[in-house]
Order: C-alpha cells, then sequence, then structure tokens
C-alpha cells in the first residue's frame, strides 16, 4: 500500500526491504499488462495506490475496498484474501514468460 511512484524502474518495482536495515530489496518485475495498469493510474499522491480522496491508503481503508471489490465482482462468497493476489501475480509472471528465479 505504501509503494511510491519512485520505485518505479523501466523493467522492475524495486522496494527496500526490512530485513538487513532495508539493504535488501524486494524486485517484483514489470509486464505489459502490468505497465499499462501502473501508467493509467493518476499521479494524485507519492504513493501509486490512493483512495477516493486522493490520500495514501490506510490498512482498514484497503481492506474496505477489497472487499467492496469482492462484491462487486460477485465472488462475496468465496473466502479470498489480499494475500491471494501474491499467487495470481506469480501465475501472471509465468504467463509473461519470466524465469523460476524471477519469479520467486
Amino acid at each position: 500500500m505504501r509503494v511510491r511512484f519512485t520505485a518505479l524502474g523501466d523493467e522492475a518495482i524495486v522496494l527496500a526491504t526490512g530485513k538487513s536495515s532495508h539493504r535488501r530489496e524486494a524486485i517484483i518485475p514489470l509486464y505489459g499488462a502490468l505497465r499499462g495498469v501502473l501508467a493509467s493510474i493518476p499521479k494524485r499522491a507519492t504513493t501509486i495506490l490512493t483512495g477516493s480522496k486522493h490520500r495514501p491508503w490506510t490498512a482498514d481503508g484497503f481492506g474496505s475496498s477489497f472487499n467492496k471489490a469482492k462484491i462487486d465482482a460477485g465472488m462475496s462468497e468465496r473466502d479470498l484474501h489480499f494475500n491471494h493476489l501474491r499467487g495470481t501475480a506469480a501465475t501472471k509472471f509465468y504467463i509473461a514468460g519470466f524465469t523460476m528465479r524471477e519469479i520467486a
């Protein structure tokens, strides 16, 4: 939720982790569809994800929006959580042709 536009590179989103005093990085590779989604997000704050008031989401606000999106998608009966999107991302990376190391 706190990813800033400054983390976007040409080939990946690069995030400092809390491990090793922020010397380690998590690298999220970019592919065509993800680039398209990121390009469509209006830059109305320093963070990529913002709520309706153009401010970064709080954890509660994001959770509420995620649940509303599940309802709108007709998936409210399914036991889906935000963390399940990691599996979806891995699948999309595989389809986009990334190596297993890049996906990991």
